[in-house]
């Protein structure tokens, strides 16, 4: 026969590993993959937003162009859901605006209808500072854009909207020196609306249009090693839709934003291959990005969160 204190001990011992299994089995417990979940409500969706994923945080730069849009620009918590205020973007009606997240601060390509901006955001001091812009500083809403060995490219897109015409430019922007030097040209016809990525070193840019009603579904990369550019195969979204792109891990997916629904392609730039994926059905606000593991979309006014 067991004595009292044998007994109490025993228990003692069973209650405490009950816990800790319970609790290894809640700390294990991994979110749904290749869904879309609703994480929250959002505080406000602009015409248009900049975004760039930078510590563990999200920050989302606003400009107040039409109707209804707010100035405010925030930082998202991606572990708490947390929406704070910073600084307001410093440009009032951009038509067109673009981030890049690089060296922990967030870089803003912005266009208005007379011309080009760029802003950089410190989130460590809350703060915007002017830097230089394109050389002919001239309104461009929707260019292609990407970062290649910690640089920043911008080019095409529709230059002077009143009476616009094709502008087949690149430029790469250097942090260091807060300068722009002109690389290849487009060998096609200039593209206004690409969604564009980078990967292992090279740009890409999927789809668009051109100043004569054309719409693409070819896919192109460029080479900063060789500053050249070259056709790399086409994609399933349709020719005369927008396509929105984020990247998680090796792979980009590619989000064609239609009226009622979004369908999405897993690309892998390894192959070349497209796998279709679980789309987020109704429309899709031009806020779409994307951090190290997941990627997030608004739809109206919640934000949705997506594991490949």
């Amino acid at each position: 026969m067991c004595s009292l204190k044998t007994l109490l001990l025993g228990t003692a011992c069973i209650l405490v590993l009950a816990f800790a299994v319970s609790g290894c089995k809640k700390h294990n417990s991994q979110p749904p993959t290749g869904a879309w979940t609703a994480v929250g409500a959002m505080p406000h969706v602009n015409h248009y937003q900049a975004w760039g994923a930078i510590g563990g945080k999200v920050y989302i730069a606003n400009s107040k162009f039409g109707l209804g849009d707010s100035s405010t620009s925030w930082a998202y918590d991606t572990l708490t859901h947390a929406w704070d205020s910073i600084a307001a973007f410093p440009v009032t009606g951009a038509i067109g605006m673009y981030g890049f997240a690089l060296n922990a601060k967030l870089y803003v390509f912005a266009s208005d209808f007379t011309r080009s901006y760029f802003y950089c955001y410190d989130p460590s001091a809350n703060y915007w500072t002017a830097k230089s812009t394109i050389p002919d500083s001239e309104a461009r809403p929707s260019p292609v854009t990407f970062i290649l060995n910690g640089n920043i490219y911008v080019g095409m897109g529709f230059g002077g909207l009143m009476g616009h015409h094709d502008i087949g430019d690149l430029w790469m922007y250097d942090a260091t020196s807060d300068s722009w030097s002109a690389k290849a040209d487009f060998p096609s016809r200039s593209r206004d609306g690409s969604a564009s990525f980078s990967w292992q070193n090279m740009g890409y840019i999927v789809n668009g249009g051109d100043d004569y009603h054309n719409y693409y579904s070819d896919r192109w990369q460029y080479n900063a090693i060789s500053d050249s550019w070259s056709q790399a195969g086409s994609t399933p979204c349709s020719s005369n839709r927008a396509v929105a792109t984020f990247t998680i891990g090796s792979k980009v997916y590619l989000m064609q934003q239609d009226e009622a629904s979004n369908p999405i392609w897993e690309f892998d730039p390894s192959n070349g291959s497209y796998t279709s994926k679980n789309s987020l059905s109704d429309s899709v606000s031009a806020l779409v990005f994307s951090t190290a593991t997941a990627g997030y979309a608004s739809r109206h006014d919640t934000l949705w969160r997506f594991y490949p």
